[in-house]
């Protein structure tokens, strides 16, 4: 072999490993916010894909190097797809603080107040945003980055170079991650819910003893001040639900690496 054809050989395996990191740069919660320039996200996948390539190449390499172009590119995708697939698994429970945000604006009267959010690029509403900032400065705290790195990583020994990946078993694991961020998108919004909802009863039972009292003029600043005044008191018990959260995020991409590791 000439060392053109060696240096051929290893660029493709660089490539390979260089789709897998880029799919999860784009999807990861924190790595893909929009706030974040393509070009940079493309630098920090390509910095990670050369540190990764000095163990993967030696052990992986001999697989895929040399594949006949068409394969080549089927790889390549192939490999983007469960790069993408870590990152929106981890995104999907992510988001699940999102919607508990989003739950809230609309029992508080925040939904036609638009914030733009750094996170997706996209305008959301007051309490939203709150819950996403908190989610995401929780998810640095507790190094949950530092856990994600560790599960792409790992992702090539579950799922090596070339390998084939089943394809039930992953999408059962998501459809099952979209129900989790369901129920954790709940259980945060949960306790102000609950205090918006017997603050609605007391209003019910004074307009019905007061028929003279403004109601509806009360309730739009009264909801407001008693969804604060529960966030905060109940602000420790939200940051635990939030790290919570972020150990489900680890269990789900371990879930997903083992069900695309039983081909």
């Amino acid at each position: 072999m000439s060392a053109l054809d060696w240096a051929v050989g290893q660029v493709q395996v660089w490539l390979l490993i260089f789709a897998r990191v880029a799919g999860w740069v784009v999807t990861v919660p924190v790595f893909s916010s929009r706030g974040i320039p393509l070009s940079a996200q493309m630098g920090l996948a390509g910095v990670l894909s050369l540190l990764a390539a000095e163990a993967i190449v030696p052990a992986q390499g001999a697989a895929v190097a040399h594949l006949p172009l068409f394969s080549f590119m089927l790889e390549i995708v192939k490999q983007w797809l469960i790069g993408a697939a870590l990152g929106f698994i981890a995104s999907l429970l992510f988001l699940g603080a999102e919607m508990a945000g989003q739950l809230l604006d609309i029992q508080m009267g925040f939904s036609m107040v638009n914030l733009l959010n750094p996170q997706s690029g996209t305008a959301g509403a007051l309490m939203a945003n709150w819950q996403m900032w908190l989610a995401t400065m929780i998810f640095l705290s507790v190094d949950g980055h530092h856990a994600m790195l560790a599960g792409l990583l790992h992702s090539f020994d579950w799922v090596r170079l070339g390998a084939p990946v089943p394809l039930g078993l992953p999408v059962e694991t998501m459809v099952r991650a979209a129900a989790v961020m369901l129920i954790v998108a709940v259980q945060l919004a949960a306790p102000i819910l609950l205090s918006l909802l017997l603050f609605d009863l007391i209003l019910a039972f004074v307009s019905r003893a007061a028929p003279q009292v403004n109601v509806l003029f009360v309730a739009l600043s009264g909801k407001i001040l008693a969804g604060w005044g529960v966030a905060l008191v109940t602000l420790p018990v939200l940051i635990a639900g939030l790290s919570r959260v972020t150990r489900l995020m680890n269990q789900a991409v371990d879930g997903l690496l083992r069900a695309m590791g039983t081909a």
